[in-house]
């Protein structure tokens, strides 16, 4: 007998090249990332099963993330049960985000990762994921795939490309500081910054980070904690840092800019700003 058992949670809360408009419709948007995994198997073939609960698990979730921005859940009997959560960005709820997600699990299903069991799907402002493996919603520490892309603009010279790494890392600890401990009232798990830099036509770097709501303050710090570790390694080298970047995972992502791509609010945080622009 199928079961329906929908986790939610509240949330109030990613990239092309460069800052983005706002997406409308993943029926006219591409993907950011698509990772289809086949070794965990081909049960998406019409008329199974696995299908049959993917669509009923894709519909609901899409349906009750319009309030909150964030739903994960199950659908189905072994061997055909599938897992799935989906996440908006955190100044990217409401039916917007929701019309976008519905149309992601179609498009997965039906083009994207067709005949796989397994698959997560990045856009610029949500994403999906879905798999036969239960571990998705009772192993929160795991944030694969991930996926990183940057800005091919650059900030260039070895001692510029310093200061810069070193402003656009300190932004996202102090952020992600912000979205894992900011609100003990309100745990979004979401937050966004900005810092002063001027130099090479880059005035104020802007950052966003995001955790599933899910995610403890202590397990979101940590997940950003991993992904930050990793901007040195993937966004340039010693000589030339680029000027966005982003690093999407499962459980929390982030992203940096020269130019604003999030909606400003009273809790952005502000860093090494002029006195005439604090």
């Amino acid at each position: 007998m199928l079961n329906l058992l929908l986790l939610l949670v509240l949330a109030t809360t990613s990239w092309s090249p460069a800052a983005s408009g706002q997406d409308t419709s993943s029926a006219t948007v591409s993907p950011l990332n698509t990772h289809c995994n086949a070794t965990a198997g081909n049960h998406t073939a019409v008329g199974s099963a696995y299908l049959s609960n993917l669509r009923a698990l894709g519909g609901a979730l899409s349906r009750r993330a319009l309030a909150t921005g964030f739903a994960s859940g199950s659908y189905g009997a072994a061997p055909d049960e599938v897992h799935g959560l989906v996440l908006c960005r955190g100044d990217f709820t409401g039916g917007n985000c929701t019309d976008g997600l519905a149309s992601a699990f179609r498009d997965a299903a039906a083009q994207f990762c067709p005949g796989a069991a397994d698959a997560t799907v990045y856009y610029d402002q949500y994403m999906i994921r879905y798999t036969n493996d239960g571990r998705l919603l009772s192993d929160p520490g795991d944030n694969e795939p991930l996926w990183s892309g940057k800005n091919m603009n650059e900030v260039a010279g070895a001692d510029a490309a310093a200061r810069f790494m070193a402003k656009a890392t300190e932004l996202m600890n102090r952020t992600a500081d912000l979205a894992a401990f900011g609100s003990s009232s309100s745990p979004s798990r979401y937050a966004t910054g900005e810092t002063w830099f001027d130099e090479q036509g880059v005035s104020v770097v802007y950052g966003l980070v995001q955790c599933t709501p899910d995610l403890t303050g202590e397990q979101c710090r940590s997940c950003l904690a991993g992904i930050i570790a990793q901007m040195p390694k993937l966004f340039g080298d010693a000589s030339s840092r680029p000027v966005g970047g982003r690093i999407l995972g499962v459980r929390c992502n982030l992203r940096y800019e020269k130019d604003v791509f999030f909606k400003e609010t009273s809790t952005t945080i502000k860093l090494n700003m002029p006195k005439t622009l604090e």
